[in-house]
């Protein structure tokens, strides 16, 4: 829905491109995940879950299970509450590649859909949240 909206608003599209070196593409991503999550995800939700600390690899099926939201859109409410650079990620532990990936608000996307995980991610992850500070999985 964000995608149709953004996508149907000239003046959205025109900021969108201006927006880094790929046309606006990861920006348009970024706007339409964060819209996703914040539609189906309520703040009091997340709020719940967190009880005030950093998201964990386990919050991701904890707030899946209490929400609207999908996969994706709970990786991305999360990632929105990690205070450094991190992301929260699905991974597909068959092809050892990233599914989705959510970064905290600062930090560039590098980890993208079809990446291969990086070596210090275990053979059959499924879920992922990495700060500057540590990795964590489940």
């Amino acid at each position: 829905m964000g995608t149709f909206l953004a996508r149907g608003n000239d003046h959205v599209l025109s900021e969108l491109a201006d927006v880094g070196d790929d046309g606006g593409k990861e920006a348009e991503e970024r706007v339409c995940d964060a819209f996703a999550g914040a539609i189906l995800i309520p703040d009091t939700t997340v709020d719940e879950i967190l009880a005030g600390r950093q998201p964990e690899a386990g919050d991701l099926p904890e707030l899946f299970a209490q929400s609207n939201g999908s996969r994706e859109a709970c990786s991305v409410r999360l990632s929105e509450r990690i205070r450094s650079l991190g992301y929260v990620a699905l991974l597909d532990p068959m092809r050892q590649e990233v599914r989705f990936a959510s970064a905290s608000p600062s930090c560039p996307y590098i980890w993208r859909r079809g990446s291969f995980l990086p070596p210090y991610i275990p053979r059959g992850t499924r879920a992922v949240a990495t700060t500057a500070f540590g990795a964590q999985v489940r």
